[in-house]
């Protein structure tokens, strides 16, 4: 059976509600919809409410900055998934799931965004990282970082 991702965070999340006390999943939850992502690439899943519920109460800036990186870690361990934080030559024709979060400007603004990435040896399938919905295909994660006009990108291998 396929697994069930979701590509467009704001169309499927336009009626979650509220992540933290100020954001909103729509705009703010697509670290929750990262870890349920790669739940559901690892075969090991869970629901996207309970991701949201579980990351959302510790959301940065009362979520108006969206997933903190250490309750997100703390998160998929609690779920039994292992992150391993990988420099970006390490992903490299990696295969399996990965996590990847940069941080990049829109409009004068520092934003950050998280994707689920699935690793093939040749390339990653990135997950919920356009707004148009589409999965886009990375020959590395350098591409991913130049594509995006990323500052920083972190990366978690997952097991």
């Amino acid at each position: 059976m396929e697994p069930s991702l979701i590509h467009k965070q704001a169309a499927c999340c336009a009626d979650c509600g509220s992540y933290g006390k100020k954001g909103n999943v729509a705009a703010n939850g697509c670290g929750a919809i990262a870890a349920y992502n790669a739940g559901q690439l690892l075969g090991r899943p869970f629901s996207l409410q309970e991701a949201l519920l579980v990351l959302g109460s510790s959301a940065l800036a009362h979520g108006r900055m969206g997933t903190n990186p250490f309750a997100l870690v703390r998160f998929l361990k609690a779920k039994g998934i292992r992150p391993r934080r990988r420099g970006l030559a390490k992903t490299e024709g990696g295969q399996g799931a990965y996590i990847a979060l940069y941080l990049y400007t829109l409009n004068g603004r520092i934003s950050s965004h998280y994707a689920a990435l699935w690793g093939e040896g040749d390339g990653f399938l990135a997950y919920n990282d356009s707004h148009d919905g589409q999965i886009r295909q990375y020959a590395s994660i350098y591409e991913m970082k130049k594509a995006h006009n990323a500052k920083a990108l972190w990366v978690w291998e997952l097991r």
